[in-house]
């Protein structure tokens, strides 16, 4: 894993009447997926460039674990960060698994090694091991995603950098997608920088949002303090912070047991409270109060049982329990 720290970047293209970016720092811990949010221009993917110098900075640094970009040759640095983007850019020509492996071959892998790697990625992102013969237009628009993720993770990077890579596809897709990037950061942790101007998809993603508005950051937080604390009127704005809709989906039933246990510890009437019922609907501790709650209205139960990724019952949550949480 590697940290990433951008320090009072400022970039002006010829001809601009303001610069693309102003002053810009940022920090984005090893491990952890930050998503770029903001409108059309605001200078989202000019700072996401400077990270693997396919642009340079006017003034200020960019350190990877403390080593300045501008020290690395620009090739060795690029070889060792992962990049997808929304045209995805496979190379027609080449098959899925030559695509695939363009990184390990200009590292000098070993031919069983990277076969080896080109079976293991194809794997992860959901894709039959029979693609790695098909070419490109021999796909879907999805699964030329998919691959375009796998070539990125090719040489196992620490850093992933992500251009609207799902911005292209239909509204289901794209959730699928979405999953499945969620799922393969909690496999890998990965250091992400990705860049988005869907609110949704920002508070779905990521750890941290950095929104951003002409050039400058105007509020880099996790997703529920963003909603729950807007720095000013343009966040609030942006992100429609009082959307309970957009709440729920960031709270946790995790958290509605946490609040649920708090409340029955301040109120002493833990008797009230919804206990394990049988045949009641399930829900994972790490799903959102928002499918928590369409659920509950679903199966019209009192209560839903929350469990750990083991299996193992945490608490039963009801409506009350999910207010009380998106409250707090």
């Amino acid at each position: 894993m590697a940290a990433i720290d951008i320090e009072r970047v400022a970039k002006r293209f010829a001809g601009s009447v303001r610069p693309a970016l102003d002053d810009c720092s940022l920090s984005v811990p090893a491990g952890e997926l930050t998503v770029l949010l903001g409108p059309s221009g605001c200078g989202k993917t000019t700072l996401l460039r400077l990270v693997n110098r396919l642009l340079e900075p006017d003034s200020g640094r960019i350190l990877v674990d403390g080593t300045d970009v501008h020290t690395l040759p620009a090739p060795i640095l690029r070889r060792g960060i992962g990049y997808a983007i929304q045209q995805v850019g496979l190379f027609p020509h080449l098959s899925v698994g030559a695509n695939i492996a363009t990184v390990p071959l200009l590292l000098g892998w070993e031919k069983g090694r990277i076969d080896a790697r080109v079976g293991e990625l194809l794997e992860l992102v959901g894709l039959a091991q029979a693609c790695r013969r098909r070419y490109p237009r021999e796909l879907s628009g999805g699964e030329q995603q998919r691959v375009g993720i796998a070539r990125a993770l090719a040489a196992d990077p620490a850093i992933l950098l992500m251009d609207e890579p799902f911005g292209a596809v239909d509204p289901l897709l794209r959730a699928r997608l979405q999953d499945e990037l969620l799922a393969i950061q909690r496999k890998l942790r990965k250091t992400i920088i990705f860049v988005t101007h869907d609110v949704d998809e920002a508070l779905r993603l990521a750890d941290r949002i950095a929104l951003m508005r002409a050039g400058c950051i105007v509020q880099h937080d996790a997703p529920l303090s963003m909603l729950t604390a807007p720095r000013d009127e343009f966040v609030r704005s942006f992100l429609a912070a009082d959307d309970v809709l957009r709440r729920l989906g960031v709270t946790s039933a995790a958290e509605a047991v946490v609040a649920q246990q708090r409340w029955e510890s301040a109120s002493l009437q833990a008797a009230i409270v919804p206990s394990a019922i049988d045949g009641a609907p399930v829900v994972r501790d790490s799903d959102s109060l928002r499918s928590a709650l369409a659920a509950l209205i679903e199966s019209r139960a009192p209560a839903l049982t929350v469990v750990d990724a083991d299996g193992r019952r945490l608490g039963s949550v009801g409506f009350d329990d999910i207010r009380r949480a998106v409250r707090s």
